[in-house]
């Protein structure tokens, strides 16, 4: 604002106080009554959003079409205008920006709060959400009773309840806007019992009180109240309105630029205004002439897949903090955030600023949080904070937030501070914040730990969210239940995992096939596992895991057209063509299929989908060891091991790679290393490549001794180094020629069994039940 005053704000915190006892100075302001802190914090981000040159606001273009369905539907004096608005789209193609502009201009009313409802998401959270927003002050005491008085109702008055919260919310006034993450429909399409009896009893108020949700799928079904429901559909632009966009974009960046060349650029924005904003923002800082010459980027961009666009920013390891504590968090206020990551506020501010730049955060009322594409791609490139981490984040807020008992802290600070203390491995959450914790915080992190591979933090808390009183929806308890039996199976507690399966079953979930084959090709019974996946695909399990499980139990079981087939099939389905488990399974289905040249090409297309590295430098390393050149083979091992976020696959097969080449000292000590560094990981691949390595070196004896170790004797590939190491025995004439006789049966009788090795390579074959299957 250059210094100068360019607009004032009155806020009138106390009741007690009219607009008339204002100083006669003040009155010529623009004055509010607003005593509820959440609600007052808008107003003055509107204020001063206001304020902003249009050159700075994002520019809303090509929407008059759903602006006008929109203002049609509200023609004053219309009894049957809706009152139950849905904003359905992709994520990112505008849906809130419309619903903003739409309410603001018909209605006189801005969209929002917004409130986040995703599959861990129950009423609960509603509730403090709403006490959140609506609280003028609070004693921690107070809320406490709140939420205890909430959870002693029946369902029926905690949907009463509910309803009439957000009644006094829309008169505030206020449009609240719930954002659908995959929380309020079923598998069918359907509003789940808790969310559509919230709805019907909202709109049986038949006032002019206004309720949004967004969505990305169209519900099959609305509530009794059909006639108040109304459909707002927004695409993606047309090419002329993506250039149009294109065009402003770039003149307020100071982007040199024609129109043919945002002519071709608008082909690959194809519509999608956060691709947009991205390919000026990277015009602005390389030239509009290097984004035309490799378009790459800006396809991976469109296409939600942040990894490239990850590996190529040049953030500070500030910045980086920011983004790896934000992408497992639901968003934060700039104080709290700056508390939990121990920032200095100045340093925080430019650090958000240049990550809002590249529209990797977004804010709204107040909230920072990581844009969702960027979230699903983050841990791709970069690894989860660890335990320590969660631990020290927990303690700051705690200290901050939690000492002042006459002041309850935001929800957003409840739902950080509960977070931490979970994801820190602590078992006894902190009191007071152990009175909010909600079986939602129990999902998420239940969730959160299987796929951080603690599986015993998430079979406990699995265990503790099914306990839970009252979870209210029958997909919490079916998704909690299958997070319990995959991670015993991780575990390896059989008898246990045998039983959820079966509670799974009677249940009767839908995924049940599914599971049971995922179980069985852990155990390594890919003949089993194969027969589940394809039930579970007959019988209607359309996700693409399924395909992809198919497509690698096939090439297990050696059906090498199968998993062709099947993975060629898998890559053809919608948004899969730069899956990286299936483009890394093609180039292993080509090697073994011994067409180098199909190889080479899956290899590329690996590489070019692969920005992180997850897959692309252990699959050349395969190519290199196929046609026998160790020396690049190790090369591009160790470019796997040194990526940063390098998994077991990687050390392992570095390790074999040095068996391979005859460097027998050095793989021992990469065994070692790769013990030390995962100690609970695959113990039978550790054994089967010291094995190996005693093998090649005609230690037959030590050998068998290690052998004997295994866990898994009757894989195929453990059965081939059984052989190995019976060929060794009956070449040794110091052993008694009946055993060597009887060596040598024993080692035709596994030849003739296995006919062959599965592709040849130890490590190839033993990764068949690592972390980078589909199912995980």
């Amino acid at each position: 604002m250059d210094g100068g005053i360019e607009g004032q704000l009155v806020l009138i915190i106390d009741t007690a106080v009219s607009l008339e006892d204002l100083p006669v100075w003040l009155r010529r302001s623009k004055a509010i009554i607003q005593t509820k802190a959440a609600q007052a914090s808008r107003e003055i981000q509107q204020s001063l959003v206001s304020m902003l040159p249009l050159t700075d606001r994002k520019p809303l273009v090509g929407r008059e079409k759903e602006l006008s369905d929109f203002s049609a539907r509200f023609v004053p004096g219309n009894r049957l205008a809706p009152h139950f608005i849905v904003g359905r789209g992709l994520s990112g193609v505008g849906r809130r920006s419309v619903l903003e502009r739409a309410f603001m201009d018909t209605l006189d009313l801005r969209l929002g709060p917004y409130f986040q409802v995703d599959n861990a998401t129950t009423t609960e959270d509603l509730y403090l959400f709403l006490l959140d927003e609506m609280a003028e002050t609070g004693r921690q005491e107070d809320l406490n009773r709140q939420l205890h008085a909430f959870r002693q109702l029946e369902d029926g008055e905690k949907t009463t309840e509910l309803s009439g919260l957000l009644a006094a919310l829309c008169d505030s006034p206020a449009a609240p806007c719930l954002i659908d993450e995959g929380g309020l429909l079923d598998h069918r399409g359907a509003y789940a019992k808790e969310w559509r009896d919230l709805f019907s009893s909202f709109l049986e108020m038949r006032s002019d009180r206004y309720l949004a949700v967004l969505h990305t799928r169209r519900p099959t079904s609305w509530t009794p109240h059909e006639e108040e429901f109304f459909e707002l559909r927004v695409d993606p632009l047309d090419d002329g309105f993506t250039r149009l966009l294109l065009t402003q974009l770039m003149r307020r960046a100071g982007v040199v630029h024609d129109a043919h060349k945002l002519e071709e650029l608008a082909e690959y924005v194809d519509g999608y205004p956060p691709a947009a904003i991205y390919a000026t923002q990277h015009a602005k800082q390389y030239g509009l002439d290097v984004l035309l010459a490799d378009k790459q980027d800006l396809s991976a961009f469109k296409a939600k897949q942040f990894r490239r666009f990850f590996s190529e920013l040049d953030l500070t390891s500030v910045q980086w903090n920011i983004l790896t504590y934000l992408g497992n968090e639901r968003g934060l206020p700039f104080g709290p955030l700056s508390v939990a990551l121990d920032i200095e506020d100045e340093t925080l501010a430019v650090a958000i600023k240049g990550l809002i730049d590249f529209s990797l955060i977004q804010v709204r009322a107040d909230i920072y949080s990581i844009s969702a594409p960027a979230r699903q791609s983050l841990y791709q490139v970069r690894d989860f904070p660890k335990q320590n981490f969660y631990q020290k984040v927990a303690e700051r807020l705690d200290k901050a937030f939690w000492r002042d008992e006459e002041n309850a802290p935001s929800l957003a600070v409840i739902d950080a501070t509960l977070h931490a203390s979970t994801l820190s491995g602590r078992r006894d959450i902190a009191s007071p914040a152990q009175a909010f914790l909600r079986s939602s915080t129990i999902h998420r992190t239940a969730n959160e730990s299987y796929h951080r591979a603690e599986y015993e933090q998430a079979l406990e808390y699995s265990l503790r969210g099914q306990e839970w009183k009252g979870s209210g929806q029958d997909s919490r308890d079916r998704e909690l239940r299958e997070i319990a039996y995959k991670s015993l199976v991780r575990l390896k507690r059989w008898p246990e995992a045998e039983e959820m399966l079966k509670k799974i079953e009677d249940a009767g979930d839908r995924h049940f096939y599914f599971l049971d084959g995922f179980g069985s090709r852990i155990r390594g019974n890919l003949t089993d596992a194969l027969a589940s996946f394809k039930a579970a695909r007959d019988t209607g399990d359309t996700r693409i895991a399924v395909y992809r499980e198919i497509a690698f139990c096939s090439f297990g079981l050696g059906d090498l057209a199968a998993a062709l087939t099947a993975c060629e099939a898998a890559l053809a389905r919608e948004n899969q063509s730069q899956n990286l488990f299936l483009l890394d399974l093609l180039v292993k289905i080509n090697f073994a299929l011994g067409d180098t040249a199909a190889a080479e090409a899956a290899l590329s297309r690996l590489e070019a989908a692969d920005a992180a590295e997850r897959f692309i430098h252990h699959r050349r390393a395969t190519y290199y060891l196929h046609i026998d050149d160790f020396d690049r083979a190790l090369d591009a091992a160790n470019d796997a091991v040194n990526v940063g976020h390098a998994k077991f696959e990687a050390y392992a097969q570095r390790a074999g790679i040095l068996i391979e080449a005859g460097r027998f000292i050095e793989a021992a000590q990469a065994i070692d290393e790769t013990s030390t560094r995962f100690p609970r990981d695959r113990n039978d691949v550790l054994i089967g490549l010291r094995c190996k390595n005693l093998t090649r070196q005609g230690q037959w004896r030590e050998a068998m001794q290690v052998w004997r170790q295994l866990e898994s004797k009757n894989k195929p590939v453990h059965q081939g180094l059984k052989r190995a190491i019976l060929v060794l025995k009956a070449k040794d004439y110091s052993v008694a020629l009946f055993e060597r006789q009887s060596a040598i049966r024993e080692a035709e009788s596994i030849l003739e069994e296995l006919e062959a090795l599965s592709g040849g390579s130890f490590v190839e074959a033993a990764m068949q039940d690592d972390n980078d299957s589909p199912s995980d």
